[in-house]
């Protein structure tokens, strides 16, 4: 009996521990506030709110939803109505030094 009353201790502590843990919402280091967003997701198209924590985007929507995403460290850029769009990549070449380059051993 003893040792059911051990095990049983063990778990409620286990959940609770993890069930405050799970309270804590991760906060955003950059917040983009009262654009247009373009998402490029057809399900989602356009947003006016972008949430990031490092090199992650946490969460694309409404600046209201977003608002509980904005802690102490946040910094807030407010759009004003401009359009944010995703990063492009410039995958510039020159198509004979590109073609050429094709059939080189790359070492």
């Amino acid at each position: 009996m003893k040792v059911l009353m051990i095990i049983l201790s063990f778990f409620m502590m286990t959940w609770v521990v993890s069930s405050g843990s799970a309270a804590k919402k991760e906060m955003a280091d950059l917040v983009f506030l009262n654009g247009v967003v373009w998402t490029a997701n057809p399900e989602q198209p356009r947003a006016e709110a972008v949430a990031i924590k490092g090199e992650k985007i946490l969460a694309v929507g409404s600046a209201a939803v977003l608002q509980e995403l904005i802690g102490k460290e946040t910094e807030v850029i407010d759009l004003k109505g401009k359009l944010l769009l995703p990063g492009f990549i410039d995958s510039h070449t020159h198509f004979l030094d590109g073609g050429f380059a094709l059939s080189r051993v790359q070492l």
